[in-house]
């Protein structure tokens, strides 16, 4: 039991690399499975390389490395630890954006004597990158690693 446990502590830090498409695919197939329903990570996995869009970061793979792979076909995954886990992390990430932003506050218009002076604004510095969109990854590259 103890063994089981950490697997699906490994799975479950596993899956939180996961993120953007990735995420939103499991989160969506998890919250409409009835309450109690349990999965694999291989189902999870499937799930993820049937998307074109979704990516599989190596962080992913560096998490699992160590553990079994027999044990990524058992059904010891709740979807709704999956639900909690990604709820909890958008909580984090959400607030580390906005804390982000406070930090990079610019404080714009000249301090005066005069009463009747413009007050202060606050102008939010944002930094924006595009990143190229990869083709699409052939079915082959959803594989499990075996190191």
């Amino acid at each position: 039991a103890r063994e089981q446990e950490q697997c699906v502590a490994t799975m479950l830090a596993a899956l939180a690399q996961l993120t953007h498409i990735s995420r939103s695919v499991v989160m969506k197939w998890c919250k409409e499975q009835p309450q109690g329903t349990m999965c694999s990570l291989d189902t999870v996995f499937d799930l993820v390389c049937a998307n074109h869009y979704a990516e599989v970061p190596d962080q992913y793979y560096e998490t699992l490395r160590l553990m079994d792979n027999t044990a990524t076909d058992l059904d010891i995954l709740s979807c709704s630890d999956i639900v909690r886990l990604y709820d909890r992390t958008a909580i984090q990430v959400h607030s580390k954006v906005d804390s982000w932003l406070n930090d990079n506050t610019v404080v714009t218009g000249a301090q005066s004597d005069h009463t009747d002076a413009p007050r202060p604004r606050r102008v939010r510095v944002a930094y924006t990158s595009v990143r190229r969109k990869e083709a699409a990854p052939a079915k082959e590259g959803c594989k499990w690693l075996h190191v």
